[in-house]
């Protein structure tokens, strides 16, 4: 099991995001109080052919923004991995 926490809204980057960029997107995202479902898509890769292996897929939720924050816990993880965060409408 994995604890997986990130900023609910659009923070300051380094290189994007600040006072200079063209489009400020900053403060944009999920509100305290907004409730959101997470998908999850693990697998490995093949070193010989490149295929996929051991693909899984969870889709978790409801959970609620608290802190400012996204938080979940994902059943399990291999090396590559994507989380997509969608507000419940």
């Amino acid at each position: 099991m994995a604890k997986v926490s990130i900023p609910a809204t659009v923070q300051t980057g380094k290189r994007f995001n600040t006072k200079d960029s063209k489009q400020d997107f900053r403060g944009e995202g999920f509100a305290n109080g907004d409730e959101f479902f997470a998908r999850v898509v693990t697998k490995n890769i093949s070193l010989k052919d490149g295929s996929d292996q051991r693909v899984k897929e969870f889709k978790l939720g409801p959970y609620r923004v608290a802190n400012g924050l996204l938080s979940i816990e994902v059943p399990g993880l291999d090396k590559f991995t994507r989380i997509d965060f969608t507000k419940k409408r």
